[in-house]
């Protein structure tokens, strides 16, 4: 399994509007090449250049998502601006998993395909993802997105589960919290995680034992975020 990512800078038109061929084109350049840095940081490969976008592949899911977020994130905080002036840059991303077929360099396959559909769906500093590449993330990932429910994707027949990152989700400092909340694990290390989906603007868990609950609770107590707890009875 091979995971395929797609970059693209939103509003290249208007940049070379702005700017001109010329001094857009070296922006352009400059910019994928540095992203393209930042993706091999994370043992991701640059397959090509798409003008104003890059195509990425990962041996694994976890590193995919990691070097994505850490480009959305890392534009949010430090914003580049084309000529120094006008909008921050920000970037549209789609990635799935599957299997991928090389010849001469090149990528190709239904992984390949759908992550371009799904690039193209995305919106500014946003990545989207499928259902498939979420279960393969450890917890501390899956919780950052949210379901945005089954989509036709363009050339595809069936419905893809699509998943979403965006900034302003689920906030990391306190994912580690909770983790340490329930032994400082995750289940690759023997603690059976409880279940846990991102909804709307929230997080729903689900628990096995009442005391895990409690435990989870008193943590989002500390960092004054509302709980609302429910049972589920035996039928």
């Amino acid at each position: 399994m091979t995971t395929v990512v797609f970059a693209d800078l939103v509003g290249s038109t208007g940049i070379f509007e702005r700017l001109g061929d010329e001094t857009a084109g070296r922006f352009v350049t400059q910019l994928t090449g540095a992203l393209s840095k930042t993706f091999e940081q994370h043992n991701g490969r640059v397959v090509k250049l798409l003008g104003d976008g890059l195509f990425v592949v990962f041996p694994a899911e976890s590193d995919a998502l990691t070097a994505c977020i850490s480009i959305q994130k890392r534009l949010q905080e430090k914003p580049v601006r084309a000529g120094g002036s006008g909008n921050p840059v920000q970037m549209q991303m789609g990635m799935e998993a599957g299997d991928v077929v090389e010849i001469d360099g090149d990528c190709y396959g239904d992984a390949v395909n759908s992550a371009a559909r799904l690039a193209d769906l995305a919106g500014a500093e946003q990545i989207l993802t499928t259902q498939r590449v979420r279960e393969a993330l450890d917890p501390l990932q899956q919780v950052q997105l949210r379901s945005l429910g089954p989509m036709y994707l363009r050339g595809k027949s069936e419905v893809t589960e699509i998943r979403a990152w965006s900034d302003g989700g689920f906030n990391r400092s306190l994912q580690q919290e909770l983790v340490e909340a329930f032994g400082g694990s995750i289940p690759s290390q023997g603690l059976a995680w409880p279940s846990v989906e991102a909804v709307g603007g929230g997080v729903e868990v689900g628990f096995g034992e009442a005391a895990q609950a409690d435990a989870f609770g008193e943590v989002l107590a500390q960092q004054s975020v509302g709980v609302l707890v429910a049972a589920a009875l035996p039928g």
